[in-house]
């Protein structure tokens, strides 16, 4: 196991840096700024390890907007196309787009001063229908580049009425070279059964000391949350072929110290190659850096997975 400091992005812009907010702009009745903070990564990027990675807003990208304890409203803003490949987004709320009323005086998204506000990337990260819990997905799906890169913001509210975030990722990334022959269907990463790696998460809201992050948590106040202690990457139907120099898969996993890891990667016919991580079997996640295993995966098993 080795752990790359290589900062997700290298591609930032400020608070100096904000989009100019025009109040005929394309992106809706009320506008939002958001920019990716120089140290994560995000849907679409390019580069590589040691350079870091430039990281866009892409086409389609939707967040989740709220005060930040959820007790006047929530809605979702959707990026104007107009921002597609800038770190630096202009969004936008529409009439008819999804507006919740926590307050009945709330009739549509409004920023006030001296209000704090948060934001959340991927907006389905959390649940409107079921108490606005925060999920990591369990099932995740392999791209190139298109990655689920949970990230969290805090903001507040701008001259003009709107309100600028600035996002910070929720966890980081395993990068998993697998050198091999087979067609891999899905890669599974279990950790102990006491360590919860995705389902229901709880966030921190930061001080001086630590910018915005979050963790995994298996009880809050006693009650248990649904968690699960591992992570399944679906890799399509075709699935993805590995090669003897080695295949590269992405799995986004919340900062953490995981033990008793093990990696069980499925073929196409169902057969079943499982590895256990060197160095005490023990996995380091850290905020917005990229984490590296890799292993040759020469005897898939005859069995069916379960």
């Amino acid at each position: 196991m080795a752990v790359m400091a290589a900062a997700f992005a290298i591609a930032s812009c400020s608070r100096e840096q904000l989009v100019e907010t025009d109040v005929n702009a394309t992106a809706g009745e009320s506008v939002i700024t958001a920019s990716i903070d120089n140290d994560l990564t995000k849907t679409t990027l390019s580069g590589d390890d040691t350079a870091g990675y430039e990281v866009f807003w892409s086409e389609g990208d939707k967040l989740f907007v709220s005060d930040a304890n959820i007790e006047c409203w929530a809605a979702v803003y959707t990026l104007d196309r107009s921002s597609a490949g800038s770190s630096n987004g202009l969004f936008g709320w529409h009439e008819g787009d999804t507006f919740v009323k926590v307050d009945e005086n709330c009739q549509r998204p409004a920023f006030q001063e001296d209000v704090l506000y948060m934001a959340l990337y991927p907006y389905d990260i959390i649940d409107l229908d079921n108490d606005y819990r925060i999920t990591w997905k369990t099932e995740q799906t392999y791209s190139v580049t298109d990655r689920y890169i949970p990230m969290f913001s805090l903001g507040d509210c701008e001259n003009n009425g709107n309100a600028h975030f600035v996002f910070s990722n929720l966890g980081g990334l395993l990068r998993l070279t697998v050198k091999g022959t087979a067609t891999v269907r899905s890669i599974k990463i279990s950790a102990a059964n006491d360590e919860a790696m995705s389902g229901e998460i709880r966030y921190v809201i930061p001080n001086e000391d630590d910018k915005y992050f979050a963790y995994m948590a298996t009880e809050i106040d006693g009650i248990p949350l649904d968690t699960r202690n591992y992570i399944t990457l679906d890799c399509g139907t075709g699935g993805v072929d590995l090669s003897p120099e080695g295949t590269d898969f992405h799995i986004s996993i919340p900062l953490g110290e995981y033990t008793d890891v093990s990696i069980a990667l499925t073929d196409m016919n169902g057969n079943v190659c499982e590895k256990r991580l060197k160095d005490d079997n023990q996995l380091v996640i850290r905020r917005s850096e990229i984490t590296v295993a890799s292993f040759t995966a020469s005897d898939f098993h005859p069995q069916i997975a379960q």
